[in-house]
């Protein structure tokens, strides 16, 4: 093997030009491929760092265009009486996407968060890494200000400090404490979220303003149409009109229209791939044409079929793991 080996190595660099195209081939190939299908594995395949992903929904509500369409946002009063009236959901809680004015020392920053109910994280069935989950106690009204941090800002801003817990942050001029420590990968609702603070809310006296997004965890044994048709027959507290909610699986609000995409992509650069392998495949047997005269001598001199296999076999593994 190892002559076999020393022998290829000295044919591939004595036909630079044949070695360097199958190299840059292949490369291209299996680079694309791989590269697209980590995008596909982490978006499609692996699956989603909640418990029983499956049954988390989003929660809108169906709404006119200019209100939001199939995902006009909650009101409190629509939190409260799905609270109360539903039968389809182990947990329900929501969250308001925004923003939050970060200050520490002279350089203030502008960190995308959520504010959140305090049941979030436990309806997604994720535990924190390190401290505490907000407990209904920070939901009230006057409560102290509290927040959980994303991992990405813990290690980048805090420089993944475990003494960061009961430490005070500024946010939006209110001084929020810091209870607890998000896990890895979390990257809900989206991937720059990085705050998550206890929401306020005020007891309503009207059915708007609409601002909440909504977020359950069905009960085992139901699926979204059911828990559909429950919601429809489920009425408001200050019109007295029926709920029109828009129920969607977090996968399905997660990956988004790009699954059809990443699909198509994956398969194209497959065929890429395929390609590749055949042009590199033509390319050695033209190689190998021009060898007729070099396979005759071997066998001349005693080689078998299976050396000759063997020594060509060789060389096209030091290419393939080049």
């Amino acid at each position: 093997m190892l002559h076999n080996l020393r022998y290829a190595i000295r044919m591939l660099l004595k036909q630079r030009s044949y070695s360097l195209i199958a190299v840059l081939t292949l490369g291209l190939g299996i680079g694309a491929s791989t590269a697209i299908f980590a995008v596909v594995n982490g978006v499609l395949l692996r699956p989603l760092p909640f418990k029983d992903s499956r049954q988390l929904v989003m929660v809108w509500l169906k709404g006119a265009e200019a209100a939001g369409g199939d995902r006009t946002p909650l009101a409190v009063s629509d939190l409260n009486d799905w609270r109360s009236q539903s039968r389809s959901f182990d947990s329900i809680s929501a969250y308001q996407y925004g923003s939050f004015n970060y200050t520490s020392g002279s350089d203030p920053e502008q960190i995308p968060g959520v504010s959140v109910t305090s049941n979030l994280l436990s309806t997604l069935g994720v535990a924190v890494q390190l401290g505490r989950d907000l407990m209904p106690a920070d939901e009230m009204v006057g409560a102290p200000r509290v927040v959980l941090l994303s991992d990405s800002f813990w290690r980048s801003h805090f420089n993944s400090d475990r003494n960061i817990i009961g430490k005070t942050i500024n946010l939006n001029g209110n001084a929020t404490t810091i209870v607890g420590v998000l896990p890895p990968r979390l990257n809900f609702p989206s991937k720059d979220t990085s705050l998550w603070r206890a929401i306020q809310l005020d007891q309503p006296t009207r059915r708007g303003p609409y601002f909440l997004t909504g977020v359950a965890r069905l009960r085992t044994g139901v699926d979204i149409q059911q828990a559909t048709v429950e919601t429809r027959a489920a009425r408001s507290t200050f019109d007295g009109g029926n709920f029109h909610f828009n129920i969607l699986s977090v996968n399905d609000f997660i990956v988004g229209d790009v699954r059809t995409a990443l699909l198509a992509l994956l398969v194209a650069v497959t065929l890429v791939l395929l390609i590749a392998a055949v042009n590199v495949a033509n390319l050695t047997l033209v190689r190998g044409a021009s060898r007729i005269n070099e396979m005759s001598i071997r066998r001349a001199l005693g080689a078998s079929q299976v050396d000759i296999l063997k020594q060509l076999f060789t060389e096209g593994l030091v290419l393939a793991l080049i």
